[in-house]
Formats: structure tokens, C-alpha cells, sequence
């Protein structure tokens, strides 16, 4: 009976972190477009090599 709840609960966390998530990736891309670093690569690597630029 308390099953569905707690479904309901964690699928909107996940949702919720989800969009966060997506939200920190859009404003570190606007960032890093405004500082010029991903010109020519475009969004091709991204997800991946944000981490070795650093």
C-alpha cells in the first residue's frame, strides 16, 4: 500500500536531480562558450572531456 508513495517519491527525486543536473551542464557550457575554450570541438565531447580541461 506504501509502495506506490514511495515510488512516486523517489521518481521525482530522480527527476528533480535529473533536471539539476541539467541545468548545471547548460550554465558550465554558457560559461565556458563566453570564455571561448569549446569553439571549435562544439558539443561533440562534451560530458566527457569538461574534466581534463581543468
Amino acid at each position: 500500500m506504501n509502495e506506490k508513495y514511495e515510488y512516486e517519491m523517489f521518481r521525482a527525486r530522480t527527476e528533480l536531480l535529473q533536471r539539476q543536473e541539467a541545468a548545471r551542464e547548460q550554465a558550465r557550457q554558457a560559461a565556458a562558450a563566453a570564455r571561448g575554450d569549446e569553439g571549435r570541438g562544439g558539443r561533440r565531447g562534451f560530458g566527457f572531456g569538461f574534466g581534463a580541461r581543468r
